[in-house]
């Protein structure tokens, strides 16, 4: 139990340190979408996914096992790792760039929004679903910003991790308003 708790984290260090070197830096190997840059990712989401699955002692930030639902856990680990993802990539634009654009700006800023939203539905149960509209729309106006109208991130194939984790977090914005929080 503790050595499988010691080789997720390990796992997930590895694969952080991984990510940001196949595929976060322009001249990286896996730095456009093909399948070294899924198998990157991949491997990081696996290694979450398994300290995810330990016992509770290892996830003291989601509450005990018994106040939430696995599913409304998985949710918020996709708030959380999309909205770090999004945050160096957009940050990662504005170095490259010189400074940030207004749109650049809004990418990295918005997480942390994000994050003060569904720290917001965890704190107060009984306004969740009031914050929880207001995160949906806010993922639709700003994953439509950042990947079809005005960029930074209109190209999968050339921002891909930018790209991926706004959709991804416009996704986890839907999906907390179908999946139960308790069990």
């Amino acid at each position: 139990e503790g050595n499988a708790a010691c080789l997720g984290y390990f796992l997930i260090i590895f694969w952080c340190v991984g990510v940001v070197l196949l595929t976060f830096i322009t001249e990286a190997p896996f730095f456009t979408a093909n399948s070294g840059y899924f198998a990157t990712w991949a491997c990081l989401i696996l290694s979450i996914y398994f300290v995810v699955i330990q016992q509770d002692t290892h996830l003291p930030l989601f509450c005990q096992r018994g106040e939430m639902s696995n599913s409304f856990r998985a949710v918020l680990v996709i708030f959380i790792v999309g909205g770090i993802i999004l945050v160096a990539s957009g940050s990662a634009l504005c170095v490259l760039n010189n400074g940030c654009v207004a749109e650049t700006a809004f990418a990295v800023s918005a997480p942390f929004i994000t994050w003060a939203l569904v720290g917001l539905i965890v704190a107060f149960p009984d306004l969740a679903q009031i914050f929880k509209i207001i995160l949906v729309l806010f993922w639709l106006a700003a994953v439509s910003l950042f990947t079809v109208f005005l960029g930074p991130f209109e190209a999968a194939d050339v921002t891909g991790n930018g790209f991926y984790s706004s959709w991804a977090l416009f996704i986890a914005s839907v999906l907390i308003q179908i999946v139960p929080r308790n069990i």
